[in-house]
């Protein structure tokens, strides 16, 4: 038995199966490896592009705060582009800024609606990017981001009607609010900028952006 084995450690055929064998569990455990390197490299790049997202409306959402003079009073309607030019001021949604001066079925208007669909999916895949408790208060504020856009968005889009309207076009200012419905209009813009600051108020209370930059590093 014993010069079996010798002979059988001595044959090379052996030695060559067990290089083989050691081999392919290297290349395997490699492989392995590499995957998870790439998997967390894609983590990575995903988390640090919603992060950029994020610090962008921030930036955006702090220079509307302490600039914007919009109130509910009669300028309103002469203030309001003032406050959809600061909040679109950033990479992200500068591309479509001007969808403000253009109709929903145009070019413009369409490319708008399209980003806005981004933007929630963005705030869906953020939730599975970031653990909830990091998560939970950044969707909140890219939710209620995208809805202050939209009611604004609609906002002009009835005043822009009275600009074209023959009839409406050669009435007075309040005359034309009141044929619009301007005062529903105006408060819907006016409740979502309050749960945008609501919804910023928490994000900083939980230092939001604090804890995804923690959560990005490798």
């Amino acid at each position: 038995m014993r010069e079996y084995l010798l002979n059988y450690i001595r044959d090379p055929d052996t030695w060559l199966s067990v290089i083989a064998i050691a081999v392919s569990v290297i290349a395997l455990w490699q492989t392995q490896n590499q995957i998870k390197v790439s998997n967390k490299q894609h983590l990575f790049d995903r988390r640090l592009s919603a992060y950029l997202t994020i610090k962008d409306l921030l930036g955006s959402y702090l220079t509307q705060k302490e600039n914007s003079t919009l109130l509910d009073n009669d300028d309103f309607v002469f203030n309001i582009k003032m406050t959809w030019y600061f909040l679109m001021g950033n990479l992200y949604l500068e591309s479509v800024s001007n969808a403000i001066e253009y109709p929903i079925g145009s070019p413009e208007g369409k490319e708008f609606s399209i980003k806005m669909v981004e933007l929630i999916k963005k705030a869906e895949e953020i939730k599975l990017l970031f653990p909830a408790k990091v998560s939970d208060p950044i969707t909140d504020f890219v939710s209620s981001y995208y809805h202050v856009v939209r009611s604004i968005y609609q906002y002009q889009l009835a005043w822009n009607y009275t600009d074209e309207d023959p009839v409406l076009k050669s009435m007075t200012i309040k005359e034309k609010a009141k044929q619009i419905g301007e005062t529903a209009y105006r408060r819907k813009v006016l409740d979502s900028l309050e749960e945008l600051d609501s919804s910023y108020q928490k994000l900083l209370n939980q230092d939001s952006e604090g804890q995804m930059k923690n959560c990005i590093r490798l």
